[in-house]
């Protein structure tokens, strides 16, 4: 390698899927809405369709949804 070279290559960034950042406030709206038992699973369901609802979000209610369904199937 000769000294005009330049053997510095930039790392190459991996491509941001959810460029919205869910804040602290509306966790603090989101998680005591998910706590009233009808409520979480129709609101999950809900706003997994919401185009809207962040990347972050739609993922938490997918969670949501797999485990009343597990609790739902073990009793």
């Amino acid at each position: 390698m000769s000294p005009t070279e330049n053997s510095f290559r930039p790392r190459v960034r991996a491509p941001e899927t959810d460029k919205e950042t869910v804040g602290v406030f509306e966790w603090l709206i989101t998680i005591p809405l998910m706590v009233v038992p009808p409520l979480n699973v129709v609101l999950a369901a809900a706003l997994i369709y919401f185009d809207q609802t962040s990347q972050t979000k739609r993922n938490f209610y997918a969670a949501v949804i797999i485990l009343s369904s597990l609790a739902f199937a073990c009793l």
